[in-house]
């Protein structure tokens, strides 16, 4: 391989890098096969399995960090998850932050979320 500076011919760089370009595209395409290859023989479980244990490790995650919260109706005896879907609206709304708390304030757990 010759020395940059004995090449004179501003195309000849111009190629060389092109095909410098190539090859690590190349490279990194093959790459990726090869650990997909390696992933779909070695893998521990399926596809489905895993987005499952992914999902369900982040939502514990989530309640370690945040913490489920508790939101109670003003107008009535019920509180529920902070994801349900029978929420109350917004001014009717009173936030407890453990489900203890909610129930010594009265209140009685939503039968569709069940907190």
């Amino acid at each position: 391989m010759r020395n940059l500076f004995q090449i004179s011919n501003q195309r000849e760089i111009d190629k060389m890098k092109s095909d410098f370009h190539k090859k690590i595209y190349l490279a990194f395409f093959l790459g990726m096969v090869i650990a997909l290859a390696f992933g779909l023989l070695f893998a521990p479980k399926s596809g489905k399995d895993l987005r499952d244990q992914f999902l369900k490790m982040c939502k514990n995650y989530r309640k370690k960090v945040v913490g489920e919260l508790y939101v109670g109706n003003l107008n009535s005896d019920v509180f529920h998850l902070s994801s349900c879907v029978h929420l109350p609206n917004s001014d009717n709304r009173i936030v407890y932050r453990n489900r203890d708390e909610a129930i010594a304030s009265g209140k009685k757990p939503c039968h569709s979320c069940n907190p």
